[in-house]
């Protein structure tokens, strides 16, 4: 479950209720001001693409529910998961971890 705070901070966690409320356990009663959010399934995006949890919105019932966005990634993040894709690969076919970060180096250069 997630939650957001008096303050409109999301997302929180029952962790963080339980800083200002040490007492309060999972199943009690949301202390003043808290509200539970209901968690949804992130959606599918494309290969050059995420989605990103935009904040909760009202559902007809008027509780709240985690909403996305699918957006594109950028030219700089397509980069960074080649490489990060790259170096899983390499780590998965047994190239020692400081080859392959020797190789991702010479690959930023």
């Amino acid at each position: 479950m997630i939650y957001r705070s008096p303050r409109g901070e999301y997302p929180r966690y029952a962790g963080d209720i339980q800083l200002v409320q040490p007492d309060w356990a999972e199943g009690d009663a949301l202390p003043s001001g808290w509200e539970a959010v209901t968690e949804t399934e992130r959606p599918a995006v494309g290969e050059n693409q995420y989605a990103e949890d935009i904040g909760p919105g009202e559902a007809p019932d008027r509780s709240l529910v985690q909403r996305w966005e699918t957006r594109d990634k950028t030219a700089e993040q397509i980069e960074i998961t080649k490489k990060l894709d790259a170096e899983h690969r390499l780590l998965g076919l047994g190239v020692p971890q400081t080859e392959v970060a020797k190789l991702i180096l010479d690959l930023s250069s």
